[in-house]
């Protein structure tokens, strides 16, 4: 194979500044995701905390409302068995931990970005090489993924970067 057959190596430019997009991406992505399943996990927690406290507190409404009361039981039953699956507090705290893990790159990136954006110092690509090594162990396997919000991410990476 002669070296015209070889695909170019990326620039050390390019290099950070995909690096720095995608750690970007991904602390809007992960942060947008962290504050959708905290709202729906506070949203389970106050309608099972209703359901729980207002069948006592109101029995005189509900012996008059069967239908009600049975509805809500029912409601709050789904509600307890379905919210440890889609809001356990071990995803939670792993999402949040992710959005800082992704600031972090993110602020690294950016202030190897100022230094030297062409990563031209050895120095400043070793740099960059570590911080790439570190963030490659990243674990985001077995938790949610949501395509719409992953758009949603890029495009308001595209807004504040300004490339539209």
């Amino acid at each position: 194979m002669s070296s015209s057959d070889l695909a170019p190596a990326p620039s050390h430019r390019t290099a950070l500044g995909d690096a720095l997009l995608d750690a970007h991406l991904n602390v809007i992505y992960w942060s947008a995701l962290s504050r959708r399943d905290t709202r729906l996990d506070t949203a389970f927690r106050i309608l099972i905390a209703f359901a729980t406290s207002g069948t006592v507190a109101a029995w005189g409404f509900w012996s008059s409302n069967t239908t009600y009361w049975k509805a809500l039981s029912a409601i709050a039953c789904v509600v307890s068995l379905v919210h440890p699956f889609l809001c356990s507090s071990e995803k939670l705290k792993k999402i949040s931990s992710l959005v800082g893990t992704w600031k972090e790159f993110l602020n690294k990136y950016e202030l190897l970005w100022e230094q030297d954006d062409n990563l031209a110092e050895a120095k400043n690509w070793k740099q960059f090489e570590v911080i790439r090594d570190r963030q490659s162990k990243i674990d985001e396997t077995r938790l949610p993924y949501s395509e719409c919000l992953r758009r949603k991410a890029a495009k308001e990476v595209r807004q504040v970067r300004g490339l539209n």
